[in-house]
């Protein structure tokens, strides 16, 4: 058994753990924290000897640990639900994408995982023209509360939050690596599972490639910058300030509400609360115990 390639699935598996969501070949093989990337004939050997071992077990095309055969069960149940839920959150992003400004939209939180949390908003980040980022925020927010789609503070879990879109991660194509704060194992995986909605396959590949930070952390995940078309960023013709004036006009209004937030002229992580951290904690909790 190669020690290296069975480690990283078990911390890939681990990490789904702590949600309670078992993980397929492919999400093993994407989602396996490895420095050096491995093939999927060497994760599947890896695979069956963990298998044999009874470190893990393998319900249909899902592996999880022994014991939690009910993730499995669930997963399955959810089938149903969860694409009649991708396909509201697809038809969402789109209308997203429509607004003047935006350049990408991927889906992001539990539901870009693959996975489905009752009275769970709908995640999405995106990204804008360069130095456009605040005029365009300021754009897709007036679009989705008149559209009566945008997920306030305020507002309570049930089941209308369902359909609410919280654009809580904003960045421009010209400054698309993470902040210092923001390179995680967490924010790592968040990134990794992002589906593109209404992303060029150049852009959200770029994302990628542009957090170099990430590749020491999910090498197979990285797609090849070889193979990655040039995408050329698109010309603002618009005065600066009036980019500054939304910024500071939004900055002002959100003043009094901010807590963990991360905002920056090309980038902002409205994250209000450290989930991060809650998160690493239980990791780390399950890798003991395995």
């Amino acid at each position: 058994m190669n020690s290296r390639i069975s480690s990283a699935c078990i911390k890939a598996l681990g990490y789904s753990a702590v949600f309670s969501f078992p993980l397929t070949f492919e999400e093993i093989f994407r989602f396996s924290q490895t420095e050096k990337p491995f093939s999927r004939a060497e994760l599947s050997r890896s695979l069956v000897m963990l298998e044999r071992a009874k470190k893990i077990t393998k319900v249909r095309e899902y592996y999880f640990f022994p014991g939690t055969s009910a993730w499995a069960e669930k997963r399955i149940r959810d089938r149903e639900k969860f694409q009649e839920k991708l396909e509201y959150a697809r038809s969402v992003g789109l209308c997203i994408a429509r607004v003047w400004g935006v350049r990408g939209v991927l889906l992001s939180g539990s539901l870009g995982a693959g996975a489905v949390q009752s009275y769970d908003d709908l995640d999405f980040v995106v990204i804008t023209r360069k130095g456009l980022m605040w005029t365009t925020r300021f754009l897709v927010v007036l679009f989705l509360k008149f559209v009566g789609l945008y997920r306030g503070k305020n507002d309570l879990a049930n089941k209308e939050l369902e359909k609410k879109a919280c654009t809580n991660l904003w960045m421009d194509e010209s400054t698309l690596e993470l902040p210092l704060e923001k390179q995680t194992l967490y924010s790592a995986r968040e990134l990794i599972q992002a589906q593109p909605i209404a992303c060029p396959l150049e852009l959200s590949e770029r994302l990628l490639q542009k957090n170099t930070w990430m590749h020491s952390i999910f090498a197979n995940a990285i797609p090849d910058q070889s193979n990655t078309a040039r995408i050329v960023e698109q010309t603002n013709i618009f005065p600066r300030g009036i980019e500054w004036f939304f910024r500071s006009m939004q900055k002002i209004i959100m003043s009094s509400s901010i807590s963990n937030e991360l905002i920056f002229q090309h980038q902002a992580f409205f994250h209000p609360t450290k989930r991060d951290v809650g998160v690493m904690k239980a990791f780390q909790d399950i890798m003991k115990r395995v």
